[in-house]
């Protein structure tokens, strides 16, 4: 292999061929089936509108095509990465790169033409790239490829040759299949109509319009030399009577690559850049700690390791315990870690998240804020709609507490009233699916008006009297002595919090946008 004048070769690195498959770059040289259209796309950069043409495959296009070859697995995927880590790559490989402008816009030529297809991870920000010509559809193996040069990156090839040129070399090597059979050359014909453009006739492939301008791309391939030797050692046109009709060629058997050169990994994937180290290192001893590292660490190839560090970047250490150690039961019930593990984890996440929040509210006293108190049912929707908001914002049970801590005096000031003056019967009252038995029922009545006129805080009253009742029907099969239970109740009555600060909501209040809009800037 060559150490090349690339920034690979700075760092003493060589350069290794490229695996190309036919289905691939026959695909790219298919961009140009409506040449003749001069059909625009049009990117935005800056405010402004640049437009350039659909259908004309040009020097970053072939950069790019040889980047992705170079940079995908052998399934034709680049997976988890950034566009920019992609040209990178490419300048990383190229003595004479494009520049960003050129290889963004590229990309979007092959996203147009369905040769690439881009998606998103949404909790990682970053883009997956599957080469969509890479694999045969009926076997889902690659196809018929051969190992390209890493000529291709040199500057030589790129500055001494034009695009005609560059289109050819890539459409006979491939052909060729490097292949050195002077007795067989490889065969086009100036003149023809097929289906895939390179072999639609020369002077459809390479725009050019006579004999002459034919002659003059095929005496460039065989005259400029590229790390000192010529790319092809025949390319000559043939007549019939006196006319041209067609050309024939044999790549120079010198330049292609050895045995040795083909014998090592050929494909360059991206590395992942790990991110968050200390997080990383938590997750990656919890995995230890409970034997399940292994099977995270090398899941997907390391995708779902990924996931985890991203999904988990933004939460608190105990957070991530209670996430790692789901995995965990999950697979020692089931003997397999989650078929979708990123949609496992989030939700594990947001069950201890609301958990946590809602603790966080009881704790620091703006509970009582999050809805009207004599609605229960509604009660319950808000507070899992104002836990579920603030987990969306990822904060620390800390700094929650800490905003919950702030805007308690503010709530107290504008929203709180005298209980004494607010409250009423209605506030203590619990719906139920069926009329509660007559003696059952006086009881509950007089345990409310007990609470009331002790100013009892509701929130904990409706508690007691769900789980009083819920007891009332558990022992009634066992012949409950009603006198102790009512007993019992109106002592459990007496035990509740009392409650000084009623709050007085307006019917649009959310609890959390207050809180996210007043304080959530202060705990960062």
């Amino acid at each position: 292999m060559a150490i090349l004048k690339n920034k690979k070769g700075i760092k003493g690195e060589e350069t290794a061929p490229v695996v190309c498959p036919y289905d691939f770059m026959n695909a790219v040289f298919n961009i140009e089936k409506k040449y003749g259209s001069n059909e625009k796309f049009t990117i935005i950069k800056d405010g402004v509108p640049r437009h350039h043409l659909l259908h004309h495959l040009n020097n970053a296009d072939l950069q790019l095509a040889t980047i992705l070859l170079k940079t995908c697995n052998t399934n034709g995927k680049i997976t988890q990465v950034s566009r920019y880590s992609i040209y990178e790559s490419l300048v990383e490989h190229y003595e004479n790169p494009i520049q960003a402008a050129a290889f963004y816009t590229s990309i979007e030529k092959f996203k147009l033409h369905g040769i690439i297809t881009e998606t998103k991870t949404e909790h990682t920000g970053k883009y997956n790239y599957q080469l969509n010509p890479y694999l045969n559809p009926e076997t889902g193996k690659i196809g018929m490829f051969v190992a390209l040069p890493s000529l291709v990156f040199t500057k030589e090839f790129d500055a001494n040759l034009d695009i005609a040129q560059k289109k050819l070399f890539y459409s006979v090597y491939i052909q060729q299949n490097e292949k050195y059979k002077p007795a067989d050359p490889i065969v086009r014909n100036l003149h023809t109509h097929k289906e895939n453009v390179q072999f639609s006739g020369l002077y459809n492939f390479l725009h050019r319009k006579d004999p002459y301008q034919v002659r003059m791309v095929l005496d460039g391939l065989l005259e400029t030399l590229v790390q000192g030797k010529p790319l092809f050692s025949r390319a000559q046109m043939l007549k019939s009577g006196k006319a041209y009709y067609k050309a024939e060629f044999l790549i120079n058997p010198e330049i292609f690559p050895s045995k040795e050169e083909k014998g090592i990994p050929l494909h360059e994937p991206i590395p992942v850049r790990l991110v968050y180290p200390r997080k990383s290192n938590f997750i990656r001893k919890l995995l230890a700690e409970w034997k399940i590292s292994e099977l995270v660490l090398f899941h997907k190839q390391g995708k779902s390791f990924l996931d985890l560090v991203h999904i988990l970047k933004n939460q608190g250490y105990r957070v991530i315990r209670h996430a790692i150690y789901q995995i965990k039961k999950f697979f020692d019930e089931t003997n397999r870690l989650p078929a979708d593990f990123v949609k496992f984890i989030e939700k594990e996440i947001r069950s201890k998240t609301l958990s946590s929040v809602m603790s966080a509210a009881c704790k620091m006293g703006v509970v009582d804020f999050i809805a009207p108190i004599q609605n229960t049912e509604e009660r319950k929707n808000r507070e899992f709609d104002f836990a579920s908001s603030l987990s969306r914002h990822h904060i620390g049970v800390r700094k929650i507490e800490k905003m919950f801590a702030m805007a308690l005096p503010l709530l107290k000031e504008l929203y709180g009233r005298p209980a004494i003056e607010h409250l009423a019967l209605t506030d203590y009252r619990v719906s139920y699916p069926a009329l509660l038995e007559i003696e059952l029922g006086q009881v509950v009545n007089l345990a409310r008006v007990k609470a009331l006129k002790s100013n009892k805080h509701p929130r904990h009253y409706v508690a007691l009297e769900e789980n009083a009742v819920d007891v009332y029907h558990r022992e009634l099969r066992d012949g409950i002595d009603f006198r102790d239970y009512s007993e019992w109740f109106l002592r459990e009555v007496e035990k509740l919090p009392e409650i000084e600060i009623v709050p007085v909501l307006p019917l649009d209040f959310k609890l959390e946008d207050f809180i996210v809009q007043k304080f959530l800037g202060q705990v960062y």
